[in-house]
C-alpha cells in the first residue's frame, strides 16, 4: 500500500537531483568541467554507518557534495530521498506531506520503505530555511527519522555559522567525527567538513578547460586561494566563457573583488539590472524570504531586463516543490551567496 508513495518519492528525488545537477560541475561556455572529489569518496563510505551533516564554508562545494552522493548511490541501486530545503514550504509535517503529494505521512512512508540495508534521507542547505517555518518542519523531521533509529541514515548540509549557532542540529547529530574531514570547532558533532578544492583537485580541469586551467595556474597565491572555492571557481569560469580575458581576472585579490567584478559584467553593464536587483533585495530582506513574486519587479519597461538575469542565472525561477516544475511566478537568487553579496 506504500509502492505508490513509495515511488513518488523516487520521482521528486530525481527532480531534485537534475534542479542541482549546475552546482556539482563547472561549466566554462559550452563546456562542462566534473571534479571528482576525495572527500565525496569518504562521504560515501561513512553514510553507510551514520546519518550526519555536511559542513563547511559558503561555495565551498555542500551540494555538489550531496549530488555526487546521490549520483553513486543511484548508480548501486540504493534506496534514498533527495530534498532541497530551499524548494520546500511545508511549515508542517503533514503540510509536507501534501506538497510532496503523498497518500501517507513521510515518515510512515520511510518506515515502510522495503529494504534491510542503510537507505539515506539526503536533505541539501539546511540554512536556506533560516527566517522561515518550513526550518521547524525539517528539523522535525529529521528527529524523527533519527529517533526512529531505523535503517535510514541522515545526510544534511548546512553551513558553518548556521551550525554554530544552531543547537538543534548540534543535539541532532551530537557524537564524534567519523572521519578525517573535520572542522576542530565541531569535535563534538557528527559531521563531514568539506574542503577547498586541492592542486591535485584543480588538475583535472586541464584536459576539458584549458583556458581555465592556465588561469588557475598563473593567478597569484590571492587569486588561487580564492579559485579553490568551487563557487569561485565558477563564477571566474562563466567570465571565461563570456569572453573576459585571463589579463582582466588576475589581478582579483579577495572574494569580494571578484564578486564585485562579477556584478560588473552581470549587472552593472546592464544599466537597469542593478535598479530591478535593488527592489528584489527590498522585498527579500522586507519579508525575511530567499524568494519573492515576480510582480513585485516585474512591469512592461523591466520585463527584458529581467529575462536577462534569468538567462544568465543571477535570478532563478523558483520550484515550489521537488516534483513541480519552476514557478515563473516566484523568484530567487541562483546561488545564497549571490543573495549574501546583492544584500
Amino acid at each position: 500500500s506504500y509502492q505508490e508513495d513509495i515511488e513518488k518519492l523516487k520521482d521528486c528525488s530525481r527532480r531534485t537531483f537534475s534542479s542541482l545537477a549546475h552546482l556539482a560541475r563547472i561549466r566554462v561556455g559550452s563546456i562542462d568541467v566534473k571534479i571528482h572529489r576525495r572527500c565525496v569518496e569518504e562521504l560515501r563510505r561513512v553514510v553507510e554507518e551514520h546519518s550526519l551533516l555536511v559542513v563547511g564554508e559558503p561555495g565551498v562545494g555542500k551540494s555538489g557534495a550531496l549530488h555526487d552522493l546521490v549520483e553513486a548511490l543511484e548508480d548501486e541501486g540504493r534506496d534514498f530521498v533527495y530534498l532541497a530545503v530551499d524548494r520546500l514550504a511545508a511549515q508542517s509535517l503533514g503540510e509536507l506531506r501534501q506538497e510532496l503529494g503523498l497518500e501517507h505521512d513521510l515518515i510512515e512512508v520511510l518506515m515502510n520503505w522495503p529494504g534491510t540495508r542503510p537507505a539515506f534521507l539526503v536533505i541539501d542547505a539546511l540554512d536556506a530555511a533560516r527566517g522561515e517555518p518550513v526550518a521547524k518542519t525539517t528539523q522535525d523531521l529529521i528527529r524523527t527519522v533519527i529517533e526512529n533509529n531505523n535503517r535510514w541514515r541522515v545526510v544534511a548540509s548546512i553551513r558553518k555559522f548556521d551550525l554554530r549557532y544552531g543547537i538543534e542540529f548540534q543535539e541532532l547529530f551530537y557524537g564524534e567525527p567519523p572521519t578525517d574531514f573535520q572542522d576542530p570547532e565541531f569535535q563534538k558533532i557528527r559531521h563531514l567538513n568539506i574542503p577547498k578544492l586541492s592542486d591535485e583537485e584543480l588538475n583535472q580541469i586541464a584536459p576539458r578547460a584549458p583556458e581555465l586551467h592556465s588561469l588557475v595556474t598563473n593567478a597569484p597565491e590571492e587569486l588561487r586561494e580564492l579559485l579553490q572555492v568551487p563557487f569561485n571557481l565558477q563564477l571566474v569560469a562563466g567570465l571565461l566563457g563570456e569572453g573576459v580575458t585571463e589579463d582582466e581576472l588576475t589581478p582579483i585579490r579577495t572574494q569580494l573583488e571578484l564578486l564585485d567584478r562579477y556584478w560588473h559584467y552581470r549587472v552593472i553593464q546592464g544599466g537597469a539590472y542593478e535598479a530591478l536587483l535593488r527592489r528584489v533585495c527590498n522585498q527579500m530582506v522586507k519579508a525575511r524570504t530567499l524568494r519573492i513574486d515576480r510582480s513585485y519587479v516585474e512591469e512592461p519597461a523591466t520585463s527584458t531586463y529581467l529575462d536577462d538575469l534569468l538567462r544568465t542565472q543571477v535570478l532563478v525561477e523558483w520550484q515550489p516543490s521537488p516534483t513541480a516544475k519552476p514557478d515563473r511566478y516566484v523568484l530567487a537568487f541562483s546561488h545564497h551567496v549571490l543573495f549574501d553579496y546583492a544584500v
